[in-house]
């Protein structure tokens, strides 16, 4: 089996695709696709540019083994588990240019439907182990979740955790719906752990309505 590590490198560099808002109910990828376009086609511009020297274009005999890798930092738990990292992890990175000080570190986790809660807790700790080693730090300063399934607008159509049948009907059937509170409190846990060893000195939601952070702040600390 092959695991893919998608990187969206530094998210504020959008290219020249806008960020627009999708309809009330629906929520928008725009910023993770976005971000992962421009992240890939730098990644192959740079590749093809090493081997031919030009970057007026990506020579056609650039294949997706020039910029992308598959060493594994994280020993598999299955032996015959591939990891490829899209694009390629550089092992010669020297990290920020500038002192930690004069930045302010800032990663965001698009966390996939159909995940257990408790492989999204090794998800997660994989994901920010990887941030610290490629940006050679040795703290983000906010993390930011996006949840599945929940409306990208300031406030849901549907009642929040709502088990009612009716709802369902209501639903965009490209969203996958929403998980349950106690799934996304086991995923928050494992966060305020990485909070409490001083990995991470802010945490956030994304896209969460008023009724929402109602019922889940409660139960946090």
């Amino acid at each position: 089996m092959t695991k893919l590590v998608l990187s969206t490198g530094d998210s504020n560099i959008m290219g020249d695709r806008s960020m627009i808002r999708q309809p009330h109910g629906q929520k928008s990828n725009v910023e993770l696709v976005s971000s992962l376009r421009t992240n890939i086609q730098a990644s192959q511009a740079a590749a093809s540019a090493q081997l031919h020297g030009s970057y007026d274009r990506i020579h056609p005999n650039t294949t997706y083994k020039h910029w992308t890798s598959s060493s594994v930092p994280f020993p598999p738990d299955d032996p015959d588990e591939r990891t490829l990292y899209i694009p390629a992890l550089d092992p010669g990175s020297i990290g920020l240019q500038e002192p930690r000080s004069a930045y302010d570190i800032t990663v965001k986790l698009f966390y996939l439907p159909g995940v257990e809660p408790h492989k999204r807790c090794q998800q997660t700790k994989e994901a920010i182990d990887l941030v610290l080693r490629e940006l050679r730090v040795p703290t983000i300063d906010l993390l930011i979740i996006s949840f599945p399934g929940i409306a990208h607008d300031a406030e849901d159509t549907l009642h929040p955790y709502s088990d009612d049948e009716d709802d369902e009907d209501m639903r965009n059937p490209l969203v996958p719906p929403p998980e349950g509170l106690g799934s996304q409190i086991q995923t928050w846990r494992t966060l305020e752990t990485l909070h409490d060893q001083g990995l991470i000195l802010m945490l956030g939601l994304a896209e969460f309505s008023a009724a929402r952070l109602t019922k889940f702040v409660p139960k946090t600390r």
